[in-house]
């Protein structure tokens, strides 16, 4: 189960940083304690996190699929749950990149993309 404060900091962060407007980051951060706050929709959502975590080769349809039954279910708009979690992925991306000896900037700029 990943630490919901934590991601949730790191999403503030980095909506800061991307220049969300305040109702946008409102919203997506709302949303993330709707589901920190849903024992089914954390579980969800921590094993789809964790799936890409272990792998980057993790399939995306398959993810955006659970994406929207989880949507259903937690009464969140699919596309709000779909971009929230590559909001969240992008903290594992980032360290892939660190990792491979790829700037921050070059992620930075990949996620305005």
């Amino acid at each position: 189960m990943i630490d919901f404060s934590e991601q949730k900091n790191f999403v503030q962060d980095l909506m800061t940083q991307l220049s969300f407007p305040f109702d946008a980051q409102k919203t997506f951060i709302n949303s993330l304690d709707r589901i920190s706050g849903s024992k089914m929709a954390s579980a969800w959502f921590s094993s789809l996190l964790q799936q890409y975590d272990e792998s980057e080769r993790c399939s995306y349809e398959q993810m955006l699929a659970h994406v929207k039954a989880m949507s259903e279910a937690i009464g969140i708009h699919e596309y709000t749950v779909s971009l929230l979690l590559f909001l969240c992925m992008a903290k594992k991306l980032r360290s892939r990149y660190l990792e491979c000896g790829i700037d921050e900037s070059v992620w930075y700029n990949s996620l305005l993309d």
